[in-house]
């Protein structure tokens, strides 16, 4: 891998981007800790947190399996936690913390960039309240409109 600096590159990402070829890939860092509906929204780590504490809610049995249950996958405590949490809670943690997403104006800057498009599997809606992307593509599943 070669490391260069943006002055070495500068006039070819120029370019490219006119041209557009340039498709930024937007992470969950993007919008990690802005205001939300009633909350800040999480990273992946954070809403892992939360659901482990939600299981143990749910089930405080499992108190003394926390240690084993923070080793686990994403995937492994998502499934457990949609098992044992309630629906109720489930969307209201949703609502509260990835709807209604407002961010700093530096994002709002690089969004109104003129990007062809834009790539996340970001869930919350800070791009699409806070840029001209309008035209989301959901993945192969149902999607609950209201969250």
């Amino acid at each position: 891998m070669k490391i260069v600096s943006f002055t070495e590159i500068r006039n070819e990402l120029i370019s490219n981007m006119q041209r557009e070829m340039l498709i930024p890939i937007i992470g969950s860092g993007f919008t990690r800790n802005c205001s939300s509906l009633r909350g800040k929204v999480p990273s992946g780590d954070d809403y892992r947190r939360y659901m482990i504490d939600r299981i143990i809610e749910a089930h405080p049995s499992l108190v003394s399996e926390k240690d084993h249950l923070n080793k686990e996958s994403f995937s492994n405590i998502s499934s457990m936690y949609h098992r044992v949490v309630p629906k109720e809670v489930q969307e209201r943690y949703l609502q509260d913390n990835f709807t209604s997403v407002s961010i700093e104006d530096r994002k709002k800057d690089f969004l109104s960039l003129p990007w062809a498009y834009i790539y996340t599997l970001n869930i919350d809606d800070g791009i699409e309240k806070n840029s001209d992307y309008r035209c989301v593509i959901y993945a192969n599943r149902s999607v609950n409109e209201r969250i």
